[in-house]
């Protein structure tokens, strides 16, 4: 429990006279004709904080840098997207108003001119929905040995749309079978090492070929 302090006689007729002083500068200021033109609850009002100006976009105009841009304007949705959009997804999830939103749309269009501003602004709500229901489908499915990633590359294309999943996890869809398909060779029992390692070599090769480095 919270100790709570009386004050002393001293500092209560000191509280009286600042009271009582207090008192008469309000009067003097209204008989004043001051309280016509500036009210005195006004004089004394504390200013709302711009809550806009006080976050911090700095992380997220980092990692948007990256995005890409052809040359009418448009925005490149590539395998480097998602990533490039993460911290901007992370404070509209924190921050879940459209004070961040309005911000963020005036940073994109200095940066990148207003068609590609106004493609972003409109990917970035889709992207953090599907990134909320990843998050939750981790939680669900991320013990599992392996994860069902069949059912994740569905459930982008579901949330996302099969063409904007494609373009955004083609590279990790890649990879992922790449993942897949080497840990059957190497539980594999009819294969000796050598066998398995000739396998191995084999499908990094095939990977690397179709672009994945």
């Amino acid at each position: 429990m919270p100790t709570i302090r009386t004050p002393s006689v001293i500092q209560q007729r000191i509280i009286v006279i600042v009271s009582l002083v207090a008192i008469g500068v309000v009067a003097w200021w209204q008989n004043a004709g001051g309280g016509a033109e500036y009210p005195v609850q006004k004089f004394f009002k504390t200013p709302v904080p711009d809550r806009v100006s006080e976050l911090d976009f700095t992380s997220a105009e980092v990692s948007w840098s990256s995005l890409r841009i052809d040359a009418q304007g448009n925005l490149i949705v590539d395998a480097l997207t998602e990533t490039a959009l993460l911290d901007a997804v992370v404070l509209l999830r924190e921050q879940p108003s459209a004070l961040p939103m309005q911000r963020m749309a005036l940073l994109l269009e200095k940066q990148f001119g207003p068609k590609a501003s106004e493609q972003i602004t409109e990917l970035l709500p889709i992207l953090k929905h599907y990134k909320d229901v990843e998050q939750r489908w981790w939680a669900a499915n991320g013990s599992k040995n392996p994860p069902p990633h069949a059912a994740l590359f569905r459930l982008q294309d579901e949330l996302l749309g099969a063409t904007l999943a494609e373009a955004m996890f083609s590279e990790q869809r890649r990879l992922m079978i790449m993942m897949l398909a080497s840990q059957r060779i190497r539980d594999d029992s009819g294969l000796t090492q050598a066998q398995k390692d000739e396998a191995l070599e084999g499908l990094q090769k095939s990977f690397e070929r179709n672009g994945v480095h």
